[in-house]
């Protein structure tokens, strides 16, 4: 049993075939997270910034425009299963052929680009930590981010990030898994007069994939009073004053 609860303040989502709009407008169909190649305009960045993104850090700066503000200072909690595994492709490559690869590159490859690129563009300084998680992302962002919430005297809320992007062609030859390309970014508070969801810890078999994200925004949008995770089970608190 755990004593951790939490709301959904906001949301967003991206993928090459789906956004926030398409998924609400289609919540009683099976949908799933789609599996290829899309480029956001990102317009409100600086075309010499944004040139330099990975496809994962261009879909997270697309799935939180509409969530943050330039100066708001808020903790942001990042899981990912592979990161920026392109640029890191990329970089291992030009070792190989080239046996050189310049700073550039490698400031760009490393596993928390997406959310440090955030927190310089929208000069937020509060706490922001990177989680590599292979299945189970929900069950461990949202025990992640409420129980650093439920400690802090600092912060009332927090942006909690989901993404991937598309394997290296190479990677995707010899992957069993599927992999998806889509960023899906929430804020959450866990202040305990306002929590309309509560956790439970479950001694869980589950190994739930990145379609249970699909499944948790259909729970936060519709009357659904509870969601088995992998390792967590929400239900909805009854009679919030």
């Amino acid at each position: 049993m755990s004593n951790l609860s939490f709301k959904v303040l906001n949301w967003d989502f991206f993928s090459p075939n789906m956004n926030k709009e398409y998924i609400l407008n289609n919540l009683n169909e099976n949908l799933n997270i789609s599996y290829g190649d899309a480029t956001p305009d990102l317009d409100f960045i600086p075309r010499a910034q944004r040139r330099r993104f990975s496809q994962i850090t261009k879909y997270v700066f697309e799935s939180v425009k509409n969530l943050i503000k330039e100066n708001e200072q808020i903790p942001i909690f990042f899981v990912s299963k592979y990161g920026e595994i392109n640029q890191q492709y990329n970089m291992s490559k030009k070792i190989v052929t080239e046996h050189e690869v310049s700073p550039a590159l490698f400031s760009y490859s490393v596993f928390n680009t997406a959310i440090g690129q955030l927190t310089i563009f929208y000069k937020n300084n509060a706490r922001a930590l990177s989680i590599t998680c292979y299945e189970n992302f929900l069950d461990a962002i949202i025990l992640q981010a409420t129980s650093f919430l439920n400690n802090s005297s600092d912060y009332n809320k927090a942006l909690l990030i989901i993404a991937d992007e598309k394997l290296p062609q190479s990677y995707e030859e010899i992957s069993k898994d599927k992999n998806y390309s889509f960023a899906f970014s929430f804020i959450i508070s866990a202040d305990k007069n306002e929590s309309d969801i509560n956790i439970e810890i479950i001694d869980g078999e589950d190994k739930k994939d990145e379609n249970s994200i699909i499944d948790f925004i259909k729970f936060i949008s519709t009357n659904q009073t509870n969601l088995k995770l992998g390792k967590i089970e929400l239900n909805k608190i009854k009679n919030i004053k």
